[in-house]
């Protein structure tokens, strides 16, 4: 039985490690791009965004999944324009400067979606509805908060993850390149 609860500060090496697990090789494969990695996608949220962050957790009490949200774009990007990425630029100049434009890509649509989240599952848990019930529990949190929409950013070829947010509702809203970009209205209470 799978049970979700808010993000906890000893579940942090937990998600690390699930970030880590579940992302492209290609992103990974060195000890800088892990770290980078982490910098980029986990650690901002994990440091600043508990309250809008969940877990999933098995009948062990082992943490499986994570979806990390932050609900105000600007709010995130201070955290980490401070720390994150001062560390990814000690990594390299050039991960600097792109992770730098990653950050900032969802200030396009910022307006309609002030959310933005990252889900990872680990790979023996997919498929049994325990990111559907992940996203649930955050749309719960969101629509309670008054958020209006959120948004993320998955790589084009993620075809499994880009049918999994349709699923839960998402459209496409840009394409760039190699990313998706996709949102969800959610309902005012």
């Amino acid at each position: 039985m799978i049970k979700i609860r808010n993000l906890k500060k000893q579940d942090i090496s937990s998600a690390e490690y699930i970030c880590l697990i579940t992302a492209a090789k290609e992103i990974k494969d060195t000890p800088k791009k892990a770290l980078r990695t982490l910098l980029m996608y986990n650690r901002c949220y994990t440091r600043t965004q508990n309250s809008s962050s969940f877990v999933a957790e098995n009948e062990n009490g082992r943490v499986v999944g994570y979806i990390l949200c932050a609900e105000s774009l600007p709010k995130y990007l201070k955290g980490f324009f401070g720390t994150e990425l001062q560390e990814i630029f000690k990594i390299s100049f050039t991960s600097g400067i792109a992770s730098f434009f990653e950050a900032v890509s969802p200030a396009a649509f910022s307006v309609k979606y002030s959310a933005h989240l990252h889900i990872d599952i680990l790979p023996e848990y997919q498929g049994q509805k325990v990111g559907t019930a992940l996203m649930s529990a955050l749309k719960e949190k969101l629509v309670s908060d008054n958020i209006k929409g959120v948004m993320l950013c998955v790589g084009k070829g993620n075809v499994r993850a880009i049918e999994f947010y349709k699923k839960n509702g998402f459209k496409v809203i840009f394409r760039l390149f190699g990313a998706v970009f996709m949102g969800l209205n959610l309902p005012q209470s």
